[in-house]
Parts: structure tokens; C-alpha cells; sequence
């Protein structure tokens, strides 16, 4: 029931059979033609086309989406009695005098593709970037209804772009070179809705428009923002900047810990080993106070070693090992002894014999060390402590007990995390920062192992040391990649 040029009406029969044929969408110019039974072509209106073939479920039968809307002529085909109006409130026609390009021919049977886009589009006509159409994202992202700007330049319509230089950078040069300008994260102002200026960051590409000559006479901008991910990612480099920042003050104080105080505590602790070693010379009181002095200096040495192992192994690093044939005899013996000077009579012990692994005995050595002084600490006064050892499987344990106030049961859960301990000291005078079960765990896992614990009322407290005998697996070299 089509009425119009023989021409048009072939032009519609090869878009069906183009569309049929490739599979792909056919789209035809304005053209004006008819339904119906018009008496003559002034009833005919112009319409614009777009033919869309679509498979069939069955064989290779195609089912043609023809979509029509209205349209305008080019204006030198225009009927002069014909007033040209806008196809949608988004599109504006080009002012008096300006040549149609192909693409604000086919603006019209384009919108409805542009207007469901997600992302911003535009196009600017002219040197002065008037503003001809822009789906509802772009004016969005402009902060700006369609009355604001369309029609209007830029200068006109978004006069804040002109003040920070933008379309002086982004937009002339398209008209002036004819071609694309590509901005990544561009930062640019918006006064959206008249609240202010509102600053954000934008992905655009800026396309020459070309008119049938292949002059440049406009632009198309396409327009994503990108603010949020731009200001996370600021944000994550500000935190990576400042976690830098602490690593390197962390590994600054290392070097003065391990400097500027060990070696003296170091020369402290010689000098009085060597009054010690003259205590036929000295008065009873001050033999006593040499003493503490020594006690007092191994402490101290103690604490900065274990606050260069805390700081390498929060640093990601392994605690280091020397590991190598020993017996736990070897190992154990001597750290009793020593308690038994601090304490004495108040530590027990049954060590296995013939116990023997491939062990780095001074980090098994302080992590045993590190259990006593726990156990002696948390149990009341002259009570007893009693460590033990033994096989199971391919496993060693020493084990460390004592009696006295449990362990809540909520804080068992994080008994090993540094700076944690399960209950007031009862002696501030032995008070410790916090680390000892800390780096414990972190020498058990260093072979291969873990440290458990129990603490009950009936049965008190016990942590257990597990070491596979056969010692720790060596570390990667670097660049190997995992098995």
C-alpha cells in the first residue's frame, strides 16, 4: 500500500532484499513517500527508514523489522510550504545557510540508536561548536536540560568549558586538523543545575564531522565519567604512598635499634660480666646490684632482638633460619639451666632422649625461652612449670604448662597476635611489650611447624611447640615459580 517515486519505492525493495541478504541492518535517506491511497505526492510525508533482518528459528527464513520514523528532506528537497521541525526534543536543525552533512541527514533515524547509548554523545556544528543534539546521559553529565543548550554554542550554552580552556584544547583542533582528539581522565568543572561548579573526571573521544566534500564541519563528542574509579584509585595510591612511607621508617628504625642501641646496651652488659667476674672485690651490695645489671641488660637485648624479628616478619619476610642436625637435648638443657638460675626451683622437665631433627637451635632455643618466661610470668609466684617433649609421627613438641588463672576463652583465638597477652602481668616489673607468643609462632611456622595451646581451669595452661623433625622446606630461590 506504498504510494510515492518509483525510485523510493525501489529503494525500499532493495533495502528488504539487502537486509535479507546480509543479515545486517539496511538504513535508507529521508525520502518522502506515501501509504494509503493518497491522491497525489502532497500527501505523501517524509520518512526515514531502517530495514532489520532477524533469522528464523527454522531454516534460513528471515523475519524484516522495518522501522520507520519521521524525518525531513535535505532542505534543498524540501517542500518550501513544509516547516522544518526538530524530530525530537533532543535534536536541533541546522541553522539558516549550513549545508546538510550525511550525518545530520540521518540524525534522525540515528537518535533513537544514540538515545538508548550509555554512554554521552553530542554533536557541534561549526566553529563555534554549536550544540545540535546530545542524548539525556551527555546532558547529565553536563548538569544541563535540553532547553539550556540546545541550539545554543558552547560558549553560549556551557561557558564554563570556555573559562578552563577546554574546548580551545578539545575541540578545535578536531575542526582544525580533522582529527580525533582522545582524553583519558580529563578533569573538567560543570556548573550542573546552577549548584555550583562540580569538578569530575571524563574518557572522551572527540570524531570529525565531515560534509559531502570531505570538509570538517563539526564534531561528535562521545563522553563517559570516570570519577569514581579515578578518585578509588587516587585513593589506594595515597594509602600505598603513606604505607611506603611506613615501611621505610620502620626500616629506619631497624638500623637504629640494631645500631644505636644494642651496641651499647652490649658494651653494658661486658663491662658488668666483668666486674662479676672480680666478685671478690666487691661488697655483697654491690655484687647484687652488678647483677641486676646484667639480668636487666640480657633483657634488654632480648627485647630489641625480638623487635628486629617482629619488624622483619611484618614486613611479609620469614623469620631466618640456620637450620642443621641437633639433638633437642642440646637445645633444651642449657635454656633450663639458665631459668633455674632465675628461678630457682620452680621448673621442671623430662626431655626424650634421643630426640633429634633438623632444627636451627637458637630460634627453637628463644621460642622455648619465650614459653618459660610466659609460664613464669602468668602463674602465680613459686608455683610450678614443667616442659616436656616428645615424638608423634614425624612431629616433635616441647611443651610448656602451667598452673594458674585460664586464658579466657575469647582471647585464645588471638593469644599469638602481637601486642596481646591473656591477662595483666602480675609483675610490672617484668612487664614485656607483647611479643613473645608473637614471634614464638612465627619460628614455628619458619620450620614447618605450629604452636598449639589448652588452658582450662582443672588442667591449666599449655602451649606445645610442633617441629617436623625432618626441618623446614628451603625457601625458593628467586624467579623460581611455585611446584
Amino acid at each position: 500500500a506504498m504510494r510515492g517515486p518509483p525510485e523510493v519505492i525501489e529503494a525500499v525493495r532493495r533495502s528488504f532484499e539487502a537486509a535479507c541478504a546480509s543479515g545486517d541492518q539496511n538504513m535508507l535517506h529521508a525520502s518522502a513517500y506515501g501509504f494509503g491511497q493518497g491522491p497525489d505526492a502532497a500527501s505523501r510525508e517524509v520518512w526515514k527508514m531502517v530495514t532489520r533482518a532477524v533469522p528464523h528459528e527454522q531454516g534460513r527464513k528471515f523475519a524484516l523489522i522495518h522501522h520507520v520514523a519521521p524525518g525531513e528532506l535535505p532542505l534543498q528537497d524540501r517542500h518550501p510550504e513544509r516547516e522544518r521541525q526538530p524530530v525530537r526534543s533532543s535534536l536541533v536543525a541546522p541553522p539558516a545557510g549550513v549545508g546538510a552533512t550525511p550525518l545530520l541527514a540521518e540524525l534522525g533515524a540515528l537518535e533513537p540508536m544514540f538515545g538508548s547509548a550509555p554512554i554521552g554523545i553530542a554533536i557541534l556544528h561549526g566553529p563555534e561548536h554549536r550544540i545540535m543534539y546530545a542524548n539525556a546521559v551527555e546532558l547529565d553529565l553536563w548538569g544541563r536540560t535540553a532547553d539550556q543548550v540546545l541550539g545554543r554554542t558552547v560558549a553560549q550554552g556551557l561557558p564554563e568549558l570556555v573559562e578552563q580552556g577546554l574546548i580551545q584544547a578539545l575541540c578545535d583542533p578536531v575542526l582544525q586538523t580533522g582529527e580525533p582528539v582522545v582524553m583519558t581522565e580529563q578533569p573538567m568543572a560543570f556548573n550542573r543545575h546552577g549548584e555550583g561548579r562540580t569538578m569530575g573526571y571524563f574518557n572522551a573521544v572527540h570524531l570529525p564531522i565531515r560534509a559531502e566534500t570531505g570538509a570538517v564541519t563539526g564534531l561528535m563528542a562521545i563522553a563517559w565519567e570516570v570519577t569514581e574509579a579515578v578518585l578509588a584509585r587516587q585513593r589506594v595510591e595515597e594509602l600505598s604512598g603513606q604505607l611506603t612511607a611506613r615501611m621505610d621508617l620502620e626500616q629506619h628504625l631497624i638500623g637504629i635499634v640494631s645500631h644505636d642501641l644494642r651496641n651499647p646496651l652490649s658494651v653494658i652488659l661486658l663491662s658488668a660480666q666483668v666486674l662479676l667476674a672480680r666478685r671478690t672485690s666487691l661488697s655483697p651490695p654491690q655484687a647484687e646490684l652488678v647483677e641486676r645489671i646484667v639480668r636487666v641488660a640480657n633483657r634488654s637485648i632480648q627485647l630489641i632482638k625480638d623487635l628486629l624479628d617482629f619488624t622483619q616478619a611484618r614486613m611479609g619476610g620469614r623469620i631466618p633460619l640456620t637450620p642443621g642436625p641437633v639433638q633437642l637435648r642440646t637445645i633444651l638443657e642449657p635454656i633450663l639451666e639458665q631459668m633455674d638460675v632465675e628461678h630457682p626451683g620452680r621448673i621442671s622437665s623430662h626431655i626424650a632422649d634421643e630426640l633429634a631433627g633438623s632444627w636451627d637451635a637458637g630460634r627453637v632455643g628463644q621460642a622455648v625461652q619465650n614459653l618459660l618466661a610466659n609460664a613464669v610470668q602468668y602463674s602465680e609466684k613459686g608455683s610450678p612449670v614443667r616442659l616436656t617433649s616428645g615424638q608423634e609421627g614425624e612431629q616433635a613438641w616441647i611443651a610448656v604448662h602451667n598452673f594458674g588463672d585460664p586464658i579466657a576463652p575469647d582471647l585464645l583465638a588471638s593469644i599469638f597476635d602481637p601486642m596481646r597477652r591473656g591477662e595483666p602481668m602480675r609483675n610490672s616489673a617484668t612487664r614485656s611489650i607483647g611479643m613473645g607468643l608473637y614471634i614464638t609462632q612465627r619460628i614455628a611456622l619458619a620450620h614447618g611447624g605450629r604452636v598449639t595451646v589448652t588452658s582450662t581451669n582443672d588442667s591449666g595452661t599449655c602451649f606445645t611447640i610442633w617441629l617436623p623433625v625432618c626441618g623446614p622446606e628451603p625457601e625458593p630461590e628467586a624467579g623460581t615459580p611455585p611446584a
